[in-house]
């Protein structure tokens, strides 16, 4: 059992296995409890599926589906636990190469990180999460550390992407540098780490060639 004010309540196992994943990866606490069991009053939001909804008395309850992709319903989670109705601005950072590391910030919060192991996984990704997560803004800065890299995910990203999202190349010297804390002693880490120092960063902004006037 972990402390939070997010609580996972279920009898799922598959369900339950698919959110703690998903909560420890973007390294958010939380509390473990059964249907059964009585909610702390700390808990803010809960999370549990439908067919456990009716034992949970909670003003803040979020049904995920074992099917879906925990990711959405943890967006939505931190969404509210923040307080927001929606997101004004969304930062995707990028550090392409062999495997592509990805952070998504909003109001210079990491509330997502990925590691993709292509261009068209990674033009898919950001474009799913613009188009669900709703921004009012959408930003994609890419690290320039491997040039044929940017300039392969540019090219995608420019196609795919809806013309009012602003790509950006950011320079990347410097993003790599190691950090002791726990996180970057995971074997991605230093990719990750690389897309939220790059997506922290002013860039020079790219020309999009779509239009969809």
């Amino acid at each position: 059992m972990i402390s939070g004010d997010i609580a996972i309540v279920t009898s799922s196992g598959k369900a339950y296995y698919k959110l703690v994943k998903e909560l420890k990866k973007r390294e958010l606490t939380f509390l473990s409890l059964t249907p059964n069991e009585p909610i702390p009053k700390n808990v803010m939001l809960v999370i549990t599926t439908s067919l456990d909804k009716k034992k949970v008395d909670h003003p803040q309850v979020f049904v995920y589906a074992v099917n879906e992709d925990p990711a959405h319903i943890i967006d939505r989670v931190i969404q509210r636990r923040k307080g927001k109705d929606g997101y004004n601005k969304l930062v995707f950072g990028v550090d392409p190469g062999k495997r592509v590391g990805l952070a998504v910030m909003d109001d210079g919060s990491v509330i997502r990180t990925n590691i993709l192991s292509s261009i068209e996984e990674t033009a898919t990704t950001i474009l799913e999460a613009v188009n669900r997560m709703g921004a009012k803004e959408n930003l994609v800065k890419i690290g320039d550390g491997a040039p044929a890299y940017q300039r392969a995910l540019i090219a995608s990203l420019d196609e795919t992407l809806p013309s009012d999202v602003v790509i950006e190349s950011v320079e990347e010297k410097g993003t790599t540098r190691p950090s002791r804390t726990r996180l970057f002693h995971k074997r991605r880490a230093k990719d990750v780490y690389s897309a939220i120092r790059i997506a922290r960063r002013n860039g020079r902004k790219i020309n999009r060639r779509r239009n969809d006037a």
